[in-house]
């Protein structure tokens, strides 16, 4: 008779010990998916370096590879890679969306800032913008641009350098919710990674202007300042590649290009 409380007891605590094998399980795939998202982010940001390191003048592969990434570890709609000359905003490359986001963002841009717009914002403020309920905006016209383009959230983090703002990346959800500040961080990292990727575009073709004005120099009946070479207060330019302004230190696309 004295026994049968105890078991009792022993009985209640069953549950117990089910319940707590049934958390350690949860945080143990809660760590497995951690881990797997930083290896992901490890193994990207390792990618685009590794792109960077290749591409010397050229930064489009930079700028196509980050939007990829952003695409992918962020669970995105649509990615932008956008840059600033200081006055307008120049594609720089697009990822996802719908079907026709490629032609409707090469019809939009060129763009002068607007600004009542989160991309102006985040330009001018130098610091990440974020609407995490797009179709719930109080203007309508960008309640209008959400519903039309098929995103509900909206981020957009600045690619700074020497603290001024010289283009942003804008990456949207499909689904309405904010962004964490570990996916702000991972975006930042990727903006800063194609800031990289632009001052090693100036320094290249730095060396290849001063390489071209030694090779003229040297030649038999040169002068030291030979008149041919172009002055370092003029953008060079690639063929179908960006091109870096000396004058004003900002990349720009063969079409503005002056």
């Amino acid at each position: 008779m004295g026994r049968g409380p105890a078991r009792a007891k022993a009985k209640a605590k069953l549950p117990v010990a089910g319940t707590s094998r049934k958390h350690e399980g949860s945080r143990e795939r809660q760590l497995e998916k951690r881990l797997a998202e930083a290896l992901a982010q490890q193994t990207a940001t390792s990618e685009i370096l590794r792109v960077i390191s290749r591409a010397q003048t050229d930064v489009q592969p930079v700028f196509d590879t980050i939007a990829e990434s952003a695409l992918g570890l962020l669970g995105a709609w649509s990615v932008l890679v956008l840059l600033f000359d200081g006055v307008l905003l120049h594609l720089g490359a697009t990822r996802g969306g719908l079907p026709d986001s490629e032609r409707y963002q090469r019809e939009r841009f060129p763009m002068r800032l607007r600004p009542d717009h989160l991309l102006a914002r985040c330009i001018l403020e130098r610091a990440p913008q974020q609407d995490p309920d797009a179709l719930a905006d109080p203007d309508p016209a960008h309640r209008a641009i959400a519903r039309r383009r098929g995103f509900a959230a909206f981020l957009t983090v600045p690619m700074l350098r020497g603290g001024e703002a010289v283009g942003e990346i804008v990456v949207t959800r499909a689904v309405a919710g904010p962004f964490v500040d570990s996916e702000i961080a991972l975006l930042q990292t990727f903006a800063d990674q194609a800031v990289i990727a632009i001052q090693n575009a100036r320094l290249f073709r730095e060396i290849e202007d001063k390489s071209r004005q030694l090779e003229a120099s040297t030649r038999p009946g040169s002068t030291c300042c030979p008149s041919s070479t172009t002055s370092s207060t003029s953008p060079r330019s690639r063929p179908g590649g960006w091109s870096w302004n000396w004058r004003t230190s900002t990349c720009r696309p063969p079409s503005t290009t002056r």
